[in-house]
Parts: C-alpha cells; structure tokens; sequence
C-alpha cells in the first residue's frame, strides 16, 4: 500500500476534473504530459491529485516550469527567454532587488524579506549542488507572479537525491532525501556559515510567515504549510530531472 501522507491536500480525478471544467480523460492527458502529478492508495488503486497543485496548474508559470524539468530532452532556451537565468549573480539581483520594487506596498517590509529570504536559498540550493555538474542545462527557470503571489524556481541539475548521497549514502530515495534536507544541516559542499542550512531555512520561512512552499526532486514530491510544522512527502507520477520549487506568499 502506497503511504499517502495527507489526504486533506487531495482530490479525486473526479473532483480535481470539475475544479480545473474539464473532463477526467483531459485531466488523465495533462498528467501523461508531466503537467501535473497524481498519488494512488495502492500500486493500481485510486487516483488523486493535490490541490495545490490544481489551483497552480490554472498560471502559465507553473506549466513552463513543468515542462522545465521533464527528464529527456533538454527544452529549448528560446521558448524560456526571460525566465532563465545561467548566472546566479544575475538571478540573486533579481530576486534581492526587483522582488522588493514588485511588492512594495501590497505587503509590509518585513513580509517582503521573508520572501526574498527563501527564495535566496532556493536559488543558491540550485547552483551550490550543481556547481560543475550540471547533466546538460545549466542554470534556474526563475517565474515571479505578483499578482498570483508566487514564485516558481527550477533547475534541471542532478537532484537531491545524487548529490546528497556523496555525503550520506545512508539515503537511498527521493522521499527519504526531502525529509533530510529539509530537517537537517547537510550539504555535499564544504559547510561555511550557514550553508547546508538553506531548505531547512526555506521550510521556517514558510511556516513562520508564507503560506505555502511545494518542493520536487526526483518522484518525490513535499508541502510545506504555514503554521504548520509537520513535512507533507508524497511519491508522484512524474519524476523530474533536478528540483521544483513553488513558494506561495
């Protein structure tokens, strides 16, 4: 029996259909193309689909992002233009200083922080554990909604799961890796400051002050929720080269 960690985050294919107007098979095809991911109660039991990720499926950000990270072939950079970044100087001032003319006034200076804090560590997670090992597209897909009040991070790099084995061998599944690098100061880089802290940071951040935080590497799939301590890990449908990052605020 497959381990479903919260059934209060998930729909049915039949209620997930009606959520998103349309009909099951069209929701079936959309999965079979990597857009969105589903869990089962069991090896062939019942189908069903986060509600989080019905409701991100409805912004163009979060099907780019999809397409990102689909294992296989590379997407093609010109269809990306705009939202990818090879240069984490130039990411990091996007996010540290456009975030901040984006947001203010709609919230306080210090929620503003919090989201540029977490999404820092997001970006700086993507190039520390794929520095000189990059399988082919190296970089961030890097999505800002303000009006949606999201913020989508991905990179086609080796995963969590690969990297972070070099120094914990002991972990041997993308579920068990989440849980690890999101509890713990681990790193596959030699530890300076408060590095190896960064998804653990992200997690607090959520918890403390966003709403939401939807985290991907290989199959396995993490909600992280506001005021809420507990770690969501589910094994989805799709896996996905490197790691996605959704951060609601």
């Amino acid at each position: 029996m497959t381990h479903i960690s919260d059934r209060n985050l998930l729909l049915p294919i039949g209620e997930a259909a009606s959520l998103l107007g349309v009909h099951a098979a069209t929701l079936r095809r959309m999965e079979n193309r990597g857009l969105i991911d589903s869990v089962r109660n069991s090896t062939r039991g019942k189908r069903y689909f986060f509600k989080a990720d019905l409701l991100n499926i409805k912004h163009d950000g979060y099907k780019m992002a999809k397409k990102w990270v689909q294992t296989g072939k590379p997407p093609a950079l010109k269809k990306f233009e705009g939202y990818y970044y090879s240069d984490e100087s130039l990411i990091n001032g996007e996010v540290t200083i456009r975030i901040r003319e984006l947001l203010s006034g709609l919230m306080s200076d210090d929620h503003i922080s919090v989201v540029i804090s977490a999404a820092i560590e997001l970006v700086n997670n993507a190039f520390y554990h794929n520095q000189g090992q990059w399988p082919d597209i190296a970089g961030v897909f890097y999505f800002f909604d303000r009006a949606g009040q999201r913020l989508i991070i991905a990179d086609r790099g080796v995963g969590l799961l690969k990297n972070l084995r070099s120094v914990r061998p002991d972990i041997s599944t993308h579920t068990e890796v989440l849980r690890v690098a999101f509890t713990e100061q681990i790193s596959s880089r030699p530890v300076e400051g408060h590095r190896g802290y960064g998804l653990k940071h992200a997690r607090g951040c959520v918890v403390s002050e966003l709403k939401r935080l939807v985290f991907q590497t290989g199959n396995a799939r993490l909600e992280v929720r506001a005021k809420d301590e507990n770690l969501y890990i589910d094994e989805v449908s799709n896996p996905i080269q490197g790691c996605l990052a959704i951060v609601e605020f």
